[in-house]
Parts: C-alpha cells; structure tokens; sequence
C-alpha cells in the first residue's frame, strides 16, 4: 500500500515517519514547524538531504494508514474470558533469521518446544491451544496469537452445577423427616461451599491467566517489530529477504 502524494502530514506525523525511516539515527530530525504539514514528495525531498532512502520514508509513512495492532474477539464462558488474541501487522514477511528467533522467543516464555509447521507463505508454532500464526495479506503479513483455556470450562460447569445441587439436596432432607433438616441445612451448606470455591478458583486462575497472556502477547508482538525494524535500518530495502509470513501458538498452561 503507497500513501497518497498529495496528502499532508501533520507535524507529529512527520516526526513518526522520519524515526521509522531511519530506526533511531533520525531521532533528532525536526521537521518543519508550518501548520499546513507537508506531503509525501515534501518529506522525500528532506530525507534525501539527510540521507535517508526515499523507499524507507514511504514504507514508514504507509503504516499511519492502518493498524499497527489490533485484539481478536475474546471467547467468554459464564462471563469469564477463557480466549484471546492480539494480531499484529507487518510491512513485509519476517526473514528466516527474524522467524528463528522468534521461536526461540516464544520457546523461552511459553517454557514449551511446541510443534512448527509451514505451508508456502504460512508458518505456524503451536502448543496445544496456544497459536503463533505468520499470514499474508493484502498489505504485507500478519503476526497472529491466540490461546484458549478449555480446561475453564470443566471448572466453571462443575463449581456451577454444586451450586445448583445444594438446594436441591436441601429441600430433598427436608422432605425426608422433620429430624433431618439440620443436617440439610449443613449438607446443603456444604454442597454450596464446594461449589462456590470451585466456581470462584476457577473464575480468580482463569482471570490471571488471561491478564498474562496479554503481557506476553504484547511484548512478543512487539520484539518481533523491532526486530524487523533493526534490520530494515541495517540492510538496505533491497536486500532484505522475502520471508514467509506466519506466527507461533505456544502456551503452558492453555489447556
């Protein structure tokens, strides 16, 4: 996807561009202060007297129009999260090299091997109900994560249905004898202890798993991004090899 020529950007904009273009080298560059912004041919014409490649600049100002980040439908069960995702979008295919790392990366959090596997331009790591997916798309690749603990549901269903029993045991005692109501009243109470902490543990484990999740899908996401933009600011744009496109799935615990 090429930006329009004919759109202006705005200061913060071109100060976004300039640093992508140049990976931190052109921190330091402040674009002019004139209100109106300046377009695309406008910020070429400042890279080439700094020496920034004018393929770098369209490249880094492509990406303010679409998103960087974005998080998949959460799967909810008893109004617990118990699925989720983050999709991250990529200028290009990450390299042999990006995507080995990767792996390791994903290795070391998930303190799982996982299986890989690869058709054409997918690649996949995956560990039981953990995915890291790489895909094509129309505007370069996607970096996909998503997990499912379908072990909460045995947990929720359980606590749910002790909760449910305990009046039903309740009123059975009761029913019984006149001489049996205390004892229902504790049983049931029982009943309903055992549940309820069933249901809550279920709900409080569920929850911190979830909120971890997203911490190291985030910083996965994000490792990958700089990665990629290291070497797009040490390889010339030609030169940087056609990766496939893909993401690992890989999780202890996503059961």
């Amino acid at each position: 996807m090429t930006p329009e020529s004919n759109r202006r950007y705005s200061e913060d904009e071109i100060e976004k561009i300039l640093e992508e273009a140049t990976n931190a080298q052109a921190a330091g560059v402040r674009p002019g202060s004139e209100s109106s912004g300046m377009t695309l041919a406008e910020l070429h014409d400042i890279a080439e007297e700094v020496g920034i490649s004018r393929d770098l600049v369209t490249r880094a100002a492509s990406k303010l129009d679409r998103p960087t980040a974005a998080t998949s439908p959460q799967k909810r069960f008893m109004g617990t999260t118990i699925g989720l995702g983050r999709t991250f979008h990529l200028d290009r295919a990450p390299t042999d090299r990006e995507w080995e790392r990767l792996v390791v990366h994903l290795r070391e959090t998930f303190d799982a091997r996982g299986h890989l596997t690869e058709e054409g331009s997918f690649r996949q790591w995956n560990n039981g109900n953990l995915q890291v997916l790489l895909e094509p798309t129309d505007g370069g690749t996607r970096l996909r994560l998503q997990s499912l603990r379908s072990s909460a549901r045995v947990g929720l269903i359980a606590g749910a249905f002790w909760l449910a029993m305990s009046p039903v045991v309740l009123l059975g005692l009761i029913l019984s004898g006149g001489s049996a109501s205390i004892a229902a009243i504790i049983l049931a109470g029982l009943v309903a202890a055992i549940g309820g902490t069933g249901f809550g543990w279920t709900r409080l484990t569920t929850w911190r798993w979830s909120e971890i999740r997203k911490r190291q899908f985030e910083e996965i996401g994000g490792r990958l991004i700089a990665s990629m933009a290291a070497t797009d600011a040490s390889v010339p744009p030609d030169h940087v090899l056609p990766g496939a496109g893909g993401a690992e799935p890989g999780a202890g615990g996503d059961r």
